[in-house]
C-alpha cells in the first residue's frame, strides 16, 4: 500500500503559517502590559499579509471569536483593509453572534479531524481526493 508520508490535514501553507502569531492576542496584550502602539502596528501588519500575497481577491472577511468586537481591533482591521483596497471596498460585517460563529467553526474543524485522526496516515489517493474537495467546496455548503 502506498501511504502518504505527511500527517492528515497538511493544509497549512507557508503563507498561512505567516498569519499564525500566538502572541498577537488581546489577552497577551493585557497580561504583558506591552507597548500598545507596537502591538496594534504589528497586528495591522499581520492583517495585511494574506490579502497582499494571496492569489485570490478578498471579497468577504468573516470575523469570529470573543475579541472581534473590540473597538481597537475593528479600527485596525478597517485601516488595514482600507490601505489595501480603498475605503469604499473595505466593508466588514460581524456575525450576529461571534461566539456562535466560533463554535460552528470549531465544530467543522472537529468533524474534519474525526474523519481521520492526526496520528494516522492515509493512502496518497485519499489525501489527493480530500485536497480536491478542500479546494472546490464553498463555505456556504460546509455550513449547512
Amino acid at each position: 500500500m502506498d501511504y502518504a508520508t505527511s500527517e492528515v490535514f497538511p493544509y497549512v501553507s507557508s503563507l498561512e503559517a505567516q498569519l499564525m502569531d500566538y502572541e498577537l492576542d488581546l489577552d497577551n496584550l493585557l497580561e504583558n502590559d506591552q507597548d500598545q502602539t507596537v502591538f496594534w502596528d504589528r497586528l495591522r501588519s499581520q492583517l495585511q499579509i494574506f490579502p497582499r500575497e494571496s492569489e485570490h481577491t478578498i471579497t468577504h472577511i468573516l470575523l469570529a471569536g470573543e475579541s472581534v468586537t473590540h473597538p481597537r481591533f475593528l479600527a485596525s482591521l478597517r485601516e488595514s483593509m482600507s490601505e489595501l483596497f480603498g475605503p469604499t471596498t473595505a466593508k466588514i460585517q460581524l456575525a450576529t453572534d461571534p461566539t456562535f460563529a466560533a463554535a460552528r467553526g470549531a465544530a467543522l474543524y472537529a468533524r474534519r479531524r474525526q474523519a481521520v485522526p492526526s496520528d494516522r496516515y492515509e493512502k496518497l489517493e485519499c489525501e489527493e481526493m480530500r485536497l480536491g474537495e478542500h479546494l472546490h467546496t464553498s463555505t456556504r455548503e460546509e455550513l449547512r
